[in-house]
């Protein structure tokens, strides 16, 4: 959301940018980043997430600590991730503050979802469709991404 300044971050993760909905199943590469200021003493870090899945994550996260500091910082959250996505569902950049800090927040947020490999039965296993509680294994993605860009 170019310009706005999102301070009501919370611990489990608040929306900051989505993409329109997915008009093809298959494997997208999401690229998203924002603009984060972490008041003293706060961690602000972001995610993404298909719509399906909520506000579960991968592990792979951007932002940085402001632990141990007696001023504010700024500076950039980005992330770049490979998911599944079912056609009609979204992709959401998620940001959370770690000590729910009202100051925290980021501002400038993007994201983008890129098809890289269409469902049609033959997709990497490891990116298929899966449940809530199945996150993907990050050596099957890095793996999947080199056999991607060939």
């Amino acid at each position: 959301m170019l310009g706005t300044f999102i301070d009501d971050l919370t611990q489990s993760g608040s929306i900051v940018a989505t993409t329109n909905p997915i008009s093809v199943s298959g494997d997208y590469y999401i690229n998203a980043t924002a603009s984060v200021f972490a008041a003293a003493g706060d961690d602000v870090y972001c995610y993404v997430s298909a719509g399906e899945f909520g506000n579960d994550n991968d592990g792979d996260v951007g932002g940085f600590s402001n632990l141990g500091n007696t001023h504010n910082l700024n500076g950039q959250a980005a992330i770049a991730d490979v998911w599944f996505v079912n056609a009609g569902d979204v992709v959401n950049l998620y940001c959370f503050t770690a000590r729910s800090n009202a100051t925290s927040g980021v501002n400038n947020a993007f994201i983008t979802a890129t098809l890289i490999n269409v469902d049609n039965g033959e997709s990497t296993p490891a990116l298929r469709s899966r449940t809530n509680a199945q996150l993907l294994d990050k050596t099957q993605i890095q793996n999947s991404q080199v056999n991607v860009h060939r």
